[in-house]
């Protein structure tokens, strides 16, 4: 996903006046893509995620790729 500056250069914005417009419409794009692909994009340096799991041998994330090996706990 874009910054900021690296949109303005590829839109070739010059100047302040539409960057609060244009970070809207980062932000709006960037929760749509994640709302679709049901995952998120951007990175986080702590992230706590509870998932029900109900059956079979692996367990879908909602942020990847992973920094660290994750710590997974559970009844069973």
């Amino acid at each position: 996903m874009w910054d900021l500056a690296t949109a303005k250069i590829r839109l070739n914005i010059v100047g302040t006046t539409q960057d609060v417009q244009l970070q809207v419409a980062l932000d709006a794009a960037l929760a749509i893509a994640e709302g679709y692909c049901d995952r998120y994009f951007m990175h986080t340096a702590t992230q706590v995620e509870k998932r029900t799991h109900v059956a079979g041998s692996s367990v879908s994330l909602m942020r990847y790729p992973l920094d660290a090996e994750p710590t997974i706990s559970g009844d069973s």
